[in-house]
C-alpha cells in the first residue's frame, strides 16, 4: 500500500473528529528547491520531539513558501525526515496554515489543514507510537492546554537519529523578524524532557539569538537586516 493511500486511510478516521479542514498538496519537488534555515538541532536519536513556536505572518510573493517546524530525521543518508509545523506561500494560496509532512521509503507527503493566528504561540509534538497494532508518528497541535488537532503519519522506517527544530523559507527575500521558538523538549520514552545540548544552524542572513538550550529568537531577511544583537550567532 503506498503511503498516500495509508495516510488517507488512517488520517481520515482522525479527522472526522479532529480535522475539519484537510488539503493535500504534492505537485512539486519540495526536495529540488533552495533552502535557508535558522534553529537548533540535538543530534540524538529520540523517538520524540515537541516545541512551542510563536506565529508570524511574513510576506511571501511568487513561487516560494515560509514554514516554522519541528521534526525528527529518520534517515539522514536518504533524507528522510517527518516534520510538523505551519507554512505559508504559493502552495497555500498565500495563507497561514499549519501542516504535516514526511519523506521516507514511501515517497514525499505533504499535508494541510487547520489556520494558525499570527501572534499566537502553538506547540507542536511528533512521538512514535502504535495505531491498530502498526507502528507510526503521532503529531499534535495544541493551543496552551488545548489539542486542536491530531494526526497519524504512516512511516517507514520508524527510526530516529537527530531532533530539529527551525525556521526554513525558500528566498532570503522573506524576513522572519520575531521568530521565537521556546520550551524544545525531547522524547524519553516516559516523558518529554528539556533539550539539553544543541547545535546552531543559520543561513546567511538570518541570526539566532540563543536564549537556551530549548529557547531561541530568530531575526533576518530582506533586503534591509538590522545590527546583529549581542548574543546572536551567525552561520554560512
Amino acid at each position: 500500500m503506498t503511503l498516500s493511500k495509508q495516510f488517507s486511510k488512517v488520517a481520515s478516521a482522525v479527522a472526522m473528529i479532529m480535522l475539519l479542514s484537510l488539503v493535500i498538496y504534492t505537485s512539486y519537488d519540495a526536495l529540488a528547491v533552495t533552502r535557508y534555515y535558522a534553529g537548533y538541532r540535538l543530534q540524538e536519536n529520540y523517538f520524540g520531539v515537541s516545541g512551542s513556536i510563536y506565529t508570524i505572518d511574513p510576506d511571501v510573493t511568487g513561487e516560494n513558501i515560509f514554514a516554522q517546524w519541528v521534526c525528527i530525521v529518520i534517515d539522514p543518508a536518504r533524507g528522510y525526515w517527518v516534520q510538523i509545523g505551519y507554512t505559508k506561500g504559493f502552495d497555500t494560496d498565500y495563507n497561514l496554515v499549519f501542516y504535516a509532512e514526511v519523506n521516507d521509503n514511501y515517497g514525499y507527503e505533504i499535508r494541510f489543514f487547520g489556520t494558525p493566528e499570527p501572534g499566537d504561540t502553538y506547540t507542536y509534538t511528533i512521538v512514535a507510537d502504535t495505531y491498530n497494532g502498526t507502528r507510526v508518528w503521532h503529531g499534535y497541535i495544541r493551543q496552551g492546554g488545548t489539542l486542536l488537532y491530531e494526526i497519524i503519519i504512516p512511516a517507514d522506517p520508524i527510526a530516529s537519529y537527530e531532533l530539529q527544530a527551525f525556521s526554513e523559507a525558500s528566498t532570503t527575500d522573506i524576513v522572519i523578524d520575531g521568530t521565537h521558538f521556546s520550551g524544545l523538549a525531547y522524547y524519553t520514552g516516559r516523558d518529554f524532557l528539556y533539550w539539553y545540548t544543541h547545535t546552531v544552524y543559520v543561513s546567511s542572513p538570518y541570526w539566532i539569538e540563543e536564549i537556551s538550550d530549548y529557547e531561541f529568537m530568530a531575526w533576518g531577511g530582506g533586503s534591509v537586516n538590522p545590527p546583529q544583537p549581542l548574543g546572536m550567532s551567525i552561520v554560512g
